[in-house]
């Protein structure tokens, strides 16, 4: 906004620059807000209350957690000596009560004893994650994995479950809220799983799932229609050692290149590189679920190129130049024998040959 302003800033009376800048900023603002609003949507993930029960009760001592009533607070007590709050919020926890234990979590947390207490960090961000909010959970899951404690089974669960965050926001499950409005946004999801300064299989590369993540990017690319940024991912995946994923990312790679290919008459380089990639998804999935279309891509590819070897041919023969034509031709010839313009091909060298006298 602020560069907006600046560069939109015209010299002359101050009340008309003045004027011209609220303009700018307002049609600026509009058009942030209509983005917005373009990709609103109902999050299938909701986010529900934080705010913990609470009863009043007579007598005094620390508060303790009923099944029933939420936290009873007594009169003149208190939340107590933290090791007594750790077992009352885990009660809670353990019933699934999430507010409730999210409640005596974070008073712990407010005593400064995320380190001592070196669990603490997954059961706030596990009661965030029920809770339906996200982004609070993740500050909270990521420092489990990245201090590597407290236990190999909850840095694992941590992991998994930003996994899950980052799929939801990626795949429109979970919505983000701004100015009131839910929007989707699949590239906060994307952030999540693959940014490069922080993203869970950047900084894990060689989790079980990380390929399904992969792909799942990879996907969002392509439905995009951002086909470049497809490409490297799809590859990536058909590079590691698991092999699940293969057959689909090389040949996903391949449509991706496809996809780029403007025509004909354009560079020819994206058109040969997806021939390229069709020709090895062929040579290394003989059986893939996917050999027929690329077989049939290639022979469309062909025939793009030979039709367009065909009109050189025929663009010589009208200006008078039968031997670039019939070099053309050969080539037709050569490189796609099979193809339709190898067929017009043949004729056209046949006249030429009849009449090769007359050069």
């Amino acid at each position: 906004m602020r560069k907006i302003l600046v560069e939109t800033a015209v010299p002359g009376p101050r009340r008309d620059g003045v004027r011209r800048v609220v303009r700018v900023a307002f049609v600026a603002f509009v058009a942030f807000v209509a983005s917005i609003v373009s990709g609103c949507s109902t999050s299938q993930v909701k986010s529900r209350s934080i705010e913990p029960r609470f009863s009043a009760v007579d007598g005094s001592g620390p508060y303790v957690w009923d099944a029933d009533r939420g936290w009873l607070e007594t009169d003149s007590g208190s939340w107590g000596d933290s090791e007594q709050l750790r077992v009352e919020a885990r009660r809670a926890f353990d019933a699934g009560v999430w507010a409730d234990a999210l409640a005596g979590f974070l008073i712990l947390e407010d005593r400064a004893l995320l380190l001592t207490m070196k669990d603490l960090s997954f059961y706030i961000a596990e009661c965030y994650y029920r809770l339906g909010h996200y982004e609070q959970a993740l500050d909270y899951f990521r420092p489990v994995y990245r201090r590597d404690y407290p236990s190999p089974q909850l840095i694992d669960q941590a992991r998994e479950r930003v996994f899950d965050i980052g799929m939801a926001y990626l795949k429109g499950l979970k919505a983000r809220s701004l100015l009131g409005f839910e929007y989707t946004s699949p590239e906060f999801g994307i952030e999540i799983l693959a940014d490069s300064a922080g993203g869970l299989i950047t900084e894990n590369p060689h989790l079980p799932f990380a390929d399904d993540g992969l792909i799942a990017i990879a996907d969002f690319y392509y439905d995009d229609g951002q086909y470049p940024e497809a490409v490297p991912l799809y590859d990536r995946v058909a590079g590691l050692e698991a092999e699940e994923w293969h057959d689909y990312a090389e040949y996903r790679a391949a449509l991706a290149e496809h996809a780029q290919v403007r025509g004909v008459d354009y560079d020819q380089s994206k058109m040969r590189e997806s021939q390229r990639r069709f020709r090895l998804y062929l040579l290394h999935h003989p059986r893939g679920d996917h050999w027929e279309d690329a077989r049939a891509k290639v022979g469309e590819i062909s025939e793009m190129e030979s039709d367009k070897n065909l009109r050189i041919a025929k663009f010589y023969l009208r200006d008078s130049q039968p031997r670039a034509c019939e070099i053309s031709l050969r080539e037709v010839l050569d490189r796609y024998p099979n193809s339709r313009a190898a067929r017009e091909a043949r004729e056209i060298l046949r006249q030429l040959d009849e009449s090769r006298g007359s050069w």
